[in-house]
C-alpha cells in the first residue's frame, strides 16, 4: 500500500545554454556592483534592480522566452549570485512574489536544497512514513529552475575551484 499524493509542489527544470559572453558579462557586473548580503555567506550577491532592463537585452530575451510556458508574468526584480570555495547561502523563502527562478551560469554540483513545504507541520509523519523532507536539484550551465517562491531553499557550502554563478530572478505572475 502506498498513499495517494495530493497538493504536488510544481518544480520545472529548464534546459538551456549559457549564451556567449555572458559568463564575462557576469563578472563584469560584479567588478561594476557592490556586493550586499542577504541570504549569502561569503561570495558576491548583487543588488536587485526591479525588472530586467539592467540586464543585456539578448540575454534577458533569452530568458523570457525560455519561460513563455508560464501564463503572462513579469520579472519583479533580479539578482547575480557567485559562489567561491566555501561560499554558500542559508535557508530561505522570497515573500511578496509567486515564483523562484534560477538561472546557472554554471554547473551547481547538486547544491540547490529544497525542503518540502509540508515538512514543517508534519515532520514526524513525513519521517516515519519515509517521504523525503527535502531533495537537492542538481542543474547543469545554462539550465533554469523555477519553483514557487514559498519553497525554503537554499544552497550547500560550494567546494570547488571555479566559482558557481547564477541569475536569481523574482517572478509575479498576472
Amino acid at each position: 500500500m502506498h498513499p495517494t499524493k495530493i497538493f504536488e509542489t510544481p518544480l520545472w527544470i529548464i534546459p538551456g545554454e549559457v549564451p556567449e559572453g555572458m559568463y564575462e558579462w557576469t563578472k563584469e557586473y560584479q567588478r561594476n556592483n557592490a556586493s550586499r548580503h542577504i541570504s549569502n555567506v561569503g561570495g558576491y550577491q548583487s543588488p536587485a534592480p526591479n525588472g530586467v532592463d539592467d540586464i543585456p537585452f539578448e540575454y534577458a530575451d533569452y530568458f523570457i522566452n525560455k519561460l513563455e510556458f508560464l501564463p503572462r508574468f513579469q520579472v519583479n526584480c533580479w539578482w547575480l549570485n557567485i559562489n567561491y570555495k566555501g561560499n554558500y547561502n542559508v535557508a530561505h523563502t522570497h515573500p511578496m512574489t509567486d515564483l523562484a527562478a534560477i538561472w546557472y551560469m554554471t554547473d551547481n554540483h547538486g547544491l540547490l536544497k529544497i525542503r518540502n513545504p509540508i515538512a514543517h507541520q508534519r515532520w514526524n509523519v513525513l519521517e516515519k512514513l519515509n517521504i523525503p523532507i527535502e531533495t537537492t536539484i542538481n542543474a547543469s550551465a545554462g539550465d533554469i529552475v523555477v519553483f514557487p517562491s514559498d519553497i525554503e531553499h537554499e544552497v550547500h557550502s560550494h567546494e570547488f575551484r571555479k566559482p558557481r554563478i547564477c541569475l536569481s530572478f523574482n517572478i509575479d505572475l498576472h
